[in-house]
């Protein structure tokens, strides 16, 4: 007679639970860690067990009188210290100053620079969230995703530390190898006003490059700022032609930064801006588009065409008594050939652009962050812009 098949069922944890208990142990391991590291520094400085002669004389610098007269151990202080894992439960050991009765934690580095309660890599994480979500957005992704606090305000200080890290830092140059320097405004939520501030943008694009098959635009970002041009940064960018969209402030600042250099109108914007001042002037319709037509079919030619093409357009629009579209013309027209002129040289850049696409790219970029629905300061808009642009464009690494 056949034995019967005797089978046992066991209950095996599921991989979640089985790295919830890693990842458990592995944290308590980091706090003891910390622990037995700053004893270890206190048995050099201190003696083991404590002698008196040994004070970390020379050794500690005391916060609160900025002087090293010698310390006395002070038992440790339980801290915890969130990650991006979970909280590590550990303990500062401390010491008080001989001179001034001062009590403090030497070892407050492993918590952050100034004693928070945040790694390194957890403030990182929260500041470049930050810099494509609401400041609000990335405190709640914190606690959903990692499990911890972190409030609003305390994303806002992270980012602006980081910002402030940024500035005090010498600035990475931009390239010598020439290119095109692309640079045009738009409006940002700031303020009290509904208009709201400008946000201007330069960017400067040298080639192109390849990732995979796919051909980009090789770009640096030159200037960032909300309110005014910065001249200084336009000033020390080397490029061999401009595209602009012919605003009177940043023609006259790059009629002063470089006084040499060919600009080119965007032939986006120029039929656009047509539109609007043919608006201006009362015409609709089917008028607005004969204009709008015949600009389209000058820009185009050649440049000795082109501009007796618009010279003429100029003309009829005068005694059609379109005041305003003529004057817009009149002071477009040296600009609106300028690369098919180079071109005829032979002195065009090797790779030709005739619109600002490239900045336009980067202000939906900036858009789509700073439209939130609520006022931002100059400060605070230029802040996100500009660090979102650097790590976005130039890849710079912040430090925190």
């Amino acid at each position: 007679m056949a034995t019967p098949e005797t089978r046992i069922i066991v209950n095996l944890p599921s991989y979640r639970e089985v790295m919830e208990e890693v990842k458990a142990e592995v944290l308590k391991l980091v706090g003891e860690k910390v622990l037995e590291f700053q004893e270890e520094q206190f048995y050099t400085w201190f003696g083991k067990p404590w002698q008196r002669e040994r004070d970390a004389r020379g050794i500690v610098l005391c916060p609160q009188c900025s002087s090293s007269p010698g310390f006395e151990r002070r038992g440790k202080r339980e801290r915890l210290f969130s990650t991006h894992y979970g909280k590590v439960e550990s303990a500062l050991l401390q010491v008080t100053c001989k001179r001034c009765g001062c009590t403090f934690s030497p070892f407050v580095g492993f918590f952050s620079e100034k004693g928070k309660q945040y790694s390194r890599d957890l403030v990182e994480s929260l500041v470049l969230s930050a810099l494509t979500v609401s400041y609000h957005e990335t405190s709640r992704r914190a606690g959903r995703e990692a499990g911890i606090k972190a409030a609003a305000i305390t994303v806002w200080r992270q980012l602006k530390e980081a910002y402030h890290r940024y500035e005090r830092r010498e600035k990475k140059a931009n390239s010598n190898s020439g290119g095109i320097l692309f640079a045009d405004s738009t409006g940002v939520k700031t303020g009290k006003t509904k208009r709201g501030s400008s946000l201007n943008l330069a960017l400067k694009v040298t080639g192109r490059e390849f990732r995979g098959k796919r051909a980009v635009l090789k770009k640096e970002l030159v200037t960032l700022s909300v309110g005014k041009w910065r001249e200084d940064e336009l000033k020390s960018v080397n490029a061999d032609l401009s595209v602009t969209d012919g605003d009177p402030e940043l023609k006259g600042v790059l009629r002063h930064t470089h006084p040499s250099l060919p600009s080119q109108r965007c032939l986006f914007h120029a039929p656009r801006d047509l539109y609007w001042t043919l608006y201006r002037d009362g015409v609709e319709g089917e008028e607005r588009a004969y204009w709008g037509g015949r600009l389209l079919s000058e820009i185009w030619k050649p440049s000795a065409n082109g501009i007796v093409g618009v010279d003429r357009l100029i003309a009829d629009l005068d005694s059609k008594g379109r005041s305003s579209t003529a004057t817009y013309l009149r002071n477009a027209r040296n600009e609106l050939l300028t690369v098919t002129r180079l071109k005829e040289q032979g002195m065009a850049p090797e790779l030709v652009m005739v619109a600002t696409g490239p900045v336009e790219t980067g202000f939906r970029e900036i858009n789509r962050r700073t439209e939130i629905g609520a006022r931002w300061t100059d400060e605070g808009a230029e802040r996100v812009a500009r660090l979102l642009e650097e790590v976005r464009l130039d890849g710079t690494r912040l430090e925190f």
